[in-house]
């Protein structure tokens, strides 16, 4: 479950500072990763020595894909990773 936990704090640190805002944390922090890698519903971008740099979460529907989550670590933010990982799910939609 090495990989979840890492999932699971990327998730985290990339939704934290919607936690004052909210008064409380967002959905996403509270997913069942370990169900989504379960169901091979998480794509997750990794940098060269295999740590999580950020992560999709998403579903098939009958012919149908929806993306749930998205989240990138902080420190990776804006550099267009977020956009890749969505690029990625556009790619397994069709």
């Amino acid at each position: 479950m090495a990989e979840a936990d890492a999932i699971r704090a990327c998730g985290r640190a990339a939704f934290a500072r919607y936690v004052p805002r909210m008064g409380q944390d967002p959905a996403p922090m509270h997913a069942d990763i370990a169900a989504h890698i379960g169901l091979n519903e998480v794509s997750v971008a990794l940098d060269p020595a295999g740590n999580v740099l950020g992560y999709a979460i998403c579903r098939a529907e009958g012919a149908e894909m929806h993306l749930d989550t998205v989240a990138v670590w902080p420190d990776h933010a804006g550099r267009g990773l977020g956009k890749r990982l969505i690029a990625h799910v556009e790619e397994l939609a069709r």
